[in-house]
């Protein structure tokens, strides 16, 4: 496994400690997160947690965790599921520097990734 001691946990235990961040942060705050915004403090615990590293674990263990995340709360559930594609992208990138650079930070979630898609207004289906 690579990354940070919180992503080589036992998956169990993982588990475990993202329904604790579920049930005693995301939950209670849920109504206003998705007036205000996804705190900070959400996605350290995320990370502290290990959830945020999970990406590139058994699939399993994700969705899960994804559960999880996105009954307690569904605005901090899209910026977490965000994160994950960059973060498989990067432990499948052939760029030893990238990985290097990036991966283990990108586990522990002191930086955040995501990914988004955009179409081209000219080429937009117009009714």
């Amino acid at each position: 496994m690579v990354g940070s001691p919180a992503s080589r946990r036992p998956d169990a235990e993982m588990l475990s400690e993202t329904s604790r961040v579920a049930d005693e942060l995301l939950s209670p705050s849920a109504d206003r997160t998705a007036h205000d915004g996804v705190p900070r403090a959400h996605l350290d615990a995320l990370g502290a947690s290990g959830a945020l590293g999970l990406a590139t674990r058994n699939p399993a263990l994700l969705r899960r965790a994804t559960e999880i995340v996105s009954a307690a709360d569904g605005a901090t559930w899209f910026v977490y599921a965000q994160h994950h594609q960059p973060v498989r992208a990067v432990a499948a990138s052939d760029n030893q520097i990238l990985r290097d650079r990036w991966l283990t930070p990108l586990l522990t979630g002191r930086p955040l990734s995501g990914h988004a898609i955009s179409t081209c207004p000219s080429h937009a289906t117009r009714s």
